[in-house]
């Protein structure tokens, strides 16, 4: 019964978070995230797909390592399309639905929404590999 309701609850979480990111991308969208916008759809799928994968088949379920690198990943993934900016070519760019102007380089969005994404590949990387090899991490 514990296991069903963890599950439930990542599952949840899970779709939460690819909400939120399609939310940040079509509220945000602009010429940069048009250009890319193929590699957010399978990003977005890698991210569906490895979590439905490691929730559905969550055996190790006493193995903090790979919970703590699930919910890293997805917080991490959060936090990229959040702080991720459009890039507009007229007036600032704008992040975090729309709200937040950018003016000038954005150096600081641009670092965070780079380094959170770099932390989520890499843990979808080790979360695909510990379902592949049924490792723990």
């Amino acid at each position: 019964m514990i296991k069903l309701k963890q599950q439930t609850i990542d599952l949840a979480l899970l779709i939460f978070t690819v909400i939120l990111g399609i939310f940040s991308y079509i509220f945000n969208l602009g010429w940069i995230r048009l250009i890319f916008f193929l590699p957010f759809l399978i990003y977005n799928l890698i991210i569906l797909i490895s979590g439905i994968i490691y929730v559905s088949k969550n055996c190790n379920e006493g193995n903090k390592k790979r919970k703590l690198v699930f919910y890293l990943g997805l917080l991490t993934y959060m936090l990229f399309n959040v702080f991720f900016i459009d890039g507009g070519d007229i007036g600032p760019s704008y992040c975090f639905f729309s709200l937040i102007k950018v003016y000038g380089n954005g150096a600081l969005f641009t670092h965070i929404s780079m380094t959170s994404l770099a932390i989520s590949l890499i843990c979808i990387v080790l979360n695909i590999k510990a379902i592949i090899t049924k490792k723990t991490l």
